[in-house]
């Protein structure tokens, strides 16, 4: 099979609720290997404009994490990224500093507290995209605002992007919202699955098992999309 890209993953330690040591760290990327993932990006928590992150040790335990894979021999690149919070402190922010982006890519990472209203996700989406960045909200099952039409209403308007996490695909969510999300596979509104680790035992890397089981009933043309490592980073 060919290797899997995972666009969301807290695997650098220390800096937010996931890993909390290097070997969390190690064992995260152990667990990506194993999953057979070959690109994975580094997605900690950020809330711009509210609270500080700290970029030095992130950058350096990203290059400790590079140097794990490269030891163990693991055919795995490692892509710096965020996963930035909205607030409404973020118009603020960008007049004056840059968005993390994940890799080289214009693509941010959006995150969003679960009672969101479908037009705070639209000023977010058009306050990013009016700065040049392209969107991907992440685990959009979390935001009823998106169940029925949201989804593709937001879509219809905007160069936004959907990722939904492999657990939810493995596990869904109930009656009614497992049909929405079955919909939205179906019509192809989806753009990444991903991992959105944490840990190895409450939030582990489960992205082979998703492969396996939306391999059942995606086109492989769509779950290549979803899925599928392109081996240059490109989003």
């Amino acid at each position: 099979m060919p290797g899997l890209r995972d666009i969301h993953a807290h695997f650098i330690y220390g800096v937010d609720d996931g890993a909390q040591t290097v070997q969390d760290m190690r064992a995260m990327l152990d667990a990506a290997h194993e999953n057979r993932t070959t690109a994975l990006y580094a997605t900690s928590h950020r809330t711009p404009g509210i609270h500080h992150f700290p970029e030095e040790q992130y950058g350096e335990r990203l290059e400790e994490a590079r140097a794990y894979c490269r030891e163990k021999g693991y055919g795995l690149q490692l892509y710096p990224g965020a996963e930035i919070l909205y607030t409404p402190a973020l118009g603020n922010y960008l007049e004056r500093r840059p968005l993390r982006t994940l890799g080289d890519s214009d693509s941010v990472l959006l995150e969003f507290v679960p009672d969101v209203s479908l037009s705070e996700i639209e000023e977010a989406v058009s306050l990013v995209e009016g700065y040049g960045y392209r969107p991907i909200l992440a685990h959009i099952e979390r935001y009823g605002c998106l169940f029925s039409s949201g989804v593709f209403r937001l879509k219809e308007r905007h160069a936004v992007r959907y990722q939904v996490n492999c657990g939810t695909v493995l596990k869904g969510l109930g009656f009614f919202k497992t049909r929405h999300l079955r919909r939205w596979l179906r019509e192809e509104v989806i753009d990444f699955i991903s991992s959105d680790t944490h840990d190895t035992a409450r939030r582990p890397d489960r992205m082979l098992q998703a492969w396996e089981a939306l391999g059942k009933s995606c086109s492989p043309a769509y779950l290549g999309r979803l899925m599928v490592d392109t081996g240059d980073g490109a989003l």
